[in-house]
């Protein structure tokens, strides 16, 4: 079977059929006309049993005999018991109340599978209190454990804040206390200012100028 071909075996739709890009291209007799159906315009795809074709065409009609269809030697027969196992035969109905009873390859059943999968709305993310409150995340906690400033050698109470505890140590944590944290920042603002100060602008390029003066005179 050519790719993306279906074979029709009753319904609504006569003659060459096929799905690719998304839609089932179909003739339509009634309208004497081809025309292209979105997979979106699907409103139900299921493989054939004999259970589903016969609620159908109990309901709606597929267009030839019941007998002919769901008889013992019938269609549904031979293509439930001696179909290919690489072919897949299934019932789509459309949102319009058209039909088709079809078979295709595996694998471009599993394209049609897919195609209505990326149809479906994608479900909306949890927040993080939501996932809390579900009990699906850890809410954060709070610890209050000793720590030792690494700079002043201070001793002080360090707040923790996370979803799980920390493991036990046998020795307070190094942790910068505020006072040493304030200095750190404020001299590391320092030195990025003087960094990017003109002065040190001025020293690079004069430092620069003089190693080409060097190299120069090296070489002459």
């Amino acid at each position: 079977m050519a790719w993306g071909q279906l074979k029709l075996h009753a319904g609504d739709f006569k003659g060459q059929a096929s799905f690719n890009g998304g839609s089932f291209h179909l003739f339509d007799p009634r309208k004497s006309k081809r025309e292209s159906i979105g997979i979106a315009r699907v409103a139900q795809l299921e493989i054939a049993s004999e259970e589903n074709v016969r609620r159908l065409s109990g309901t709606v009609g597929w267009g030839i005999t019941g007998a002919a269809l769901l008889g013992p030697v019938g269609l549904m027969a031979g293509l439930l018991a001696g179909g290919r196992s690489k072919d897949v035969t299934f019932v789509c109905v459309f949102n319009d109340g058209r039909k088709l009873l079809a078979t295709t390859s595996g694998k471009d059943y599993t394209k049609i599978l897919g195609a209505q999968m990326d149809m479906l709305p994608s479900r909306p993310q949890r927040s993080v209190q939501d996932q809390e409150e579900a009990g699906i995340i850890p809410r954060v906690q709070e610890w209050s454990l000793m720590a030792v400033c690494p700079d002043c050698g201070c001793e002080h109470e360090w707040v923790y804040r996370a979803r799980r505890e920390l493991p036990k140590s046998g020795k307070p944590r190094e942790r910068l206390c505020q006072n040493c944290l304030h200095k750190r920042r404020e001299n590391q603002a320092e030195e990025a200012v003087q960094q990017n100060s003109p002065f040190m602008i001025i020293v690079w390029i004069l430092g620069i100028i003089a190693i080409v003066l060097l190299a120069g005179a090296l070489i002459g």
